[in-house]
């Protein structure tokens, strides 16, 4: 079936009927899907940047003692099981908390350089058929500058081979604060 419109110069176009009241209610059911899938990822992302800075907000009386600090004159390389780093960030279409791990690191005055081991939480939802739990343990490995409290991260993740997928690295990038 279709409607016929009125010949232009000879010209016969038609536009398929369609069910208004089952057309509107598939349309208005994908609108609730859609908003509903933001409203998720929102959702995971503020409570992923409210319980960081909590941490943050918690740690920081910790961090902040009242001891003037001692700057060091020298510089000098050192390896060790844990640096009291917490950074927050983003990779591959979701976030991730993490703390340093066992690392080499590189102190110049209030600067320094750390390569290690990234123990993680990372925050992702999946959107396949069967589905991953939105938070997972990961081991990272990356790069860490410090200054004075405050740290920049770039973490290289690992994906594994999926169905669909092949495995990948992915590079991120975090920001956080030194306990210690």
């Amino acid at each position: 079936m279709g409607v016929l419109i009125p010949k232009l110069h000879s010209l016969h176009i038609s536009f398929p009927l369609v069910h208004s009241s089952e057309h509107h209610f598939k349309s208005i059911q994908k609108s609730i899907h859609f908003a509903t899938k933001k409203m998720k990822q929102q959702f995971t992302c503020a409570a992923l940047f409210s319980i960081t800075f909590s941490l943050f907000a918690l740690f920081s009386s910790y961090a902040q003692e009242t001891k003037s600090e001692t700057i060091q004159s020298t510089s000098k390389i050192q390896l060790k099981p844990f640096d009291g780093i917490i950074v927050a960030g983003y990779i591959d279409k979701g976030a991730f908390l993490n703390f340093t791990g066992p690392n080499i690191s590189f102190t110049h005055k209030s600067s320094k350089i750390i390569l290690g081991m990234l123990p993680s939480l990372r925050y992702k939802e999946d959107h396949g058929v069967f589905k991953n739990s939105p938070v997972t343990p990961n081991l990272g490995v990356g790069l860490t500058y410090c200054y004075k409290k405050i740290a920049i991260q770039v973490p290289l993740y690992y994906n594994a081979k999926t169905a669909t997928a092949n495995g990948r690295w992915n590079l991120g990038i975090g920001i956080g604060m030194r306990l210690k």
